[in-house]
């Protein structure tokens, strides 16, 4: 068997061998007395390591299986990130017999993190970890979803954490954790945010022709996503009480409701006919449609029975939700 090389880049949180470079060799017998040295030029030229006088490994009289360690050199830094781009590599033979062999293959070397463990950002300008966060009002649930681009590469561990808010006069939620690359969790209020993060161990490895080029690292990533659900028309009711009450009033010191100004009676009979038909259609299961019917409310009354009830503090006050197909007070979406 010819010798085998092979150099690891390991950028895992929380590894030994955190930011180092590790070189092997896998041999055997007919390679008994070789003396092997190792050198590396980063992608700039520099040398990280040349070749040294004594030998960074002698091959045994009887070696063992597969690869053994006999490097270890500090991946190069500049400017506070790990130097990316394409290392050359060179393994010297001596052999106790015949003249030196140097068998040389380049790796691109591009880590999902810097020497300080966070996540970077790749060429494209994104972060290389992506945590997606969202919220359905239809079905409340809250879906946190590992949408980094692990192609090509070994997932060897993923946990995805997700902090449920604090309910005031309830107890403290513990996190809610998954291994798998979604985890939806039901919420039973509005006016709150989950918060949520990613860690990701993957590894990957490129056979050349004598040598092999592994690389293990983190990704990690955040997210956060606001739970902002109206809660169908409960949410409009003081809208429409405060316009009613405003031609309530104006017929009682006007001489009666034919005294109305007819335009304002014909918007008030509109939005009246929309809200029942948002209502019946959000507690029917039909939210586009319902959805269409808060639009022309929001169009009339330039957006005051807006979802939330616009202009009131209580807005970021959590407050009890379930989706539509329950209760009269239940949600549409937007």
């Amino acid at each position: 068997m010819a010798i085998l090389f092979k150099a690891d880049f390991n950028t895992t949180n929380g590894n030994a061998a955190f930011g180092k470079i590790r070189l092997y060799v896998d041999t055997d017998n007919n390679n008994s007395g070789d003396a092997i040295r190792f050198k590396i030029v980063d992608p700039t030229g520099v040398v990280v390591r040349d070749y040294p006088v004594s030998a960074d490994y002698t091959v045994p009289g009887s070696p063992p299986g597969g690869f053994v360690l006999a490097v270890t050199e500090d991946i190069p830094q500049n400017a506070g990130d790990f130097v990316r781009g394409t290392y050359t590599f060179y393994g010297q033979v001596d052999p106790t017999v015949g003249a030196t062999v140097v068998y040389e293959e380049s790796h691109l070397y591009d880590p999902a993190n810097g020497p300080d463990g966070e996540t970077v950002r790749g060429s494209d300008g994104n972060y290389i970890g992506i945590l997606t966060a969202s919220a359905d009002c239809r079905t409340a649930e809250v879906t946190f979803t590992d949408d980094t681009d692990h192609d090509g590469w070994t997932v060897d561990s993923r946990l995805i954490t997700v902090q449920p808010p604090l309910i005031p006069g309830e107890a403290a939620p513990a996190a809610e954790t998954t291994t798998d690359a979604e985890l939806v969790l039901n919420f039973g209020y509005t006016n709150v945010t989950y918060s949520g993060t990613l860690v990701v161990e993957r590894s990957d490895s490129t056979a050349g022709t004598n040598w092999q080029f592994d690389q293990d690292e983190t990704v990690e990533a955040a997210a956060s996503v606001e739970v902002d659900c109206g809660r169908g028309i409960c949410d409009i009711l003081p809208c429409l009480d405060s316009r009613f009450n405003s031609l309530y009033n104006k017929a009682c010191t006007s001489g009666g409701w034919s005294k109305v100004p007819s335009q304002e009676m014909a918007t008030m009979q509109a939005l009246m006919f929309e809200s029942m038909l948002y209502k019946w259609h959000s507690d029917c299961g039909n939210y586009e449609s319902a959805a269409t019917y808060l639009t022309r409310i929001n169009e009339i009354t330039g957006g005051a029975c807006n979802c939330g009830c616009s202009g009131d503090t209580t807005n970021s006050i959590p407050l009890p939700y379930t989706p539509s197909g329950g209760t009269a007070s239940n949600v549409i979406i937007e």
